[in-house]
């Protein structure tokens, strides 16, 4: 018998070509794969190949006709780049012209930039580039290091290391056109900056669009922390639970603030930018409180602990014994019990305000 023909024989040579394809680089073991297709496609015909390795007609062509043209290097995983890039359509001189404008003004954008390029490329008798065009240009210019980058540069004290500062734009959610039906679907937050003889208080605050029942907490800063510190008492003060936050802009409703919401699964709305009337309800509290309780009591800004106490007392009175016209002149517990299907005589939180 030969011994091509001898059965062991064959099984010691395809263990043998698999330790070599285990010890070849993945370049190789592709180029390999790819021979063995062909091998297995000259012995066995098209329909075989592609049903065995479920390739296309179209690769398994494409890949012969490059072994024929190149042999083994052909199989390899080549550059997808194209051979002819597609070169800019637009003069020099435009180029140079919008390289001229943008180091006169900096920061200005290709929109406006290319108001300023008409004259020229009037005169000169070129077609006006695109913004989309523009703005390529400038940034090949940056690239090529034509123009300067306006990217602002921060240093790490600790290293001393010099690293350009990102800016991490989030996608905000605005509030449309919901309305809220039930307490607690929709909380409006905002602050009131107190400024008295130099000192600087900053005033939480948040009202329940449906109850009008308010909570306010006095700070000596305004952080994503201690906006944060409002949102867990917030929690523990209201009556209901919370579904949904709204809030303007500022920079104290982001960072730790926003990780709280997330962390608690709670819906966070942003205004839209220079809307004040978005937050409406909080807008009028804010006034209510300034009227009512900061001009009357400006004499105990300087110490914090007692404005708060001040304030709490305030917000007792507010949400216990105040009646509110757009609550049919019931006070902001007494219709949350009302709204919530509660016995006012029974419930716990009306025992509570009736008692102070």
């Amino acid at each position: 018998m030969p011994l091509h023909n001898n059965r062991f024989y064959g099984i010691k040579i395809r263990r043998a070509v698999r330790a070599i394809e285990r010890a070849l680089p993945s370049e190789d073991k592709v180029v390999q794969q790819r021979l063995k297709v062909l091998r297995f496609y000259e012995e066995y015909g098209i329909k075989a190949t592609l049903k065995a390795y479920e390739i296309s007609k179209s690769t398994l062509f494409n890949w012969r006709r490059l072994y024929k043209e190149l042999g083994q290097k052909g199989l390899g995983n080549m550059s997808r780049k194209p051979l002819h890039k597609r070169q800019s359509t637009v003069p020099l001189g435009v180029i140079e012209e919008i390289k001229h404008i943008r180091q006169q003004h900096p920061r200005l954008n290709q929109t406006a930039l290319q108001q300023l390029l008409k004259p020229y490329c009037q005169t000169q008798g070129y077609s006006l580039p695109s913004p989309a065009t523009i703005a390529r240009i400038i940034k090949r210019l940056k690239e090529q290091g034509r123009l300067p980058s306006t990217a602002q540069l921060r240093i790490y004290a600790r290293s001393g290391k010099i690293h350009q500062q990102t800016h991490r734009y989030k996608m905000k959610q605005r509030r449309g056109s919901y309305a809220p039906s039930r307490p607690g679907e929709l909380l409006q937050i905002d602050s009131v900056h107190v400024f008295i003889d130099g000192i600087k208080r900053y005033i939480i605050t948040a009202i329940g669009i449906q109850t009008r029942f308010a909570f306010s907490y006095c700070y000596s800063s305004l952080s994503s922390g201690c906006a944060k510190d409002f949102l867990d008492k917030v929690q523990r003060v209201y009556p209901y639970p919370i579904q949904r936050v709204q809030t303007d802009n500022g920079l104290e409703f982001h960072k730790y603030f926003d990780e709280a919401l997330t962390k608690r699964n709670l819906i966070h709305y942003f205004n839209y930018p220079q809307s004040p009337k978005s937050n409406a309800f909080i807008e009028r509290f804010n006034r209510t409180l300034r009227e009512q309780f900061i001009n009357m009591n400006r004499e105990s800004f300087y110490d914090r602990e007692e404005v708060n106490r001040k304030l709490m007392e305030y917000l007792i009175w507010y949400n216990t014994q105040r009646p509110h016209q757009s609550l049919h002149w019931m006070t902001p517990i007494d219709y949350t019990l009302k709204a919530l299907g509660l016995s006012a005589q029974k419930s716990n939180m009306y025992r509570y305000h009736t008692s102070l």
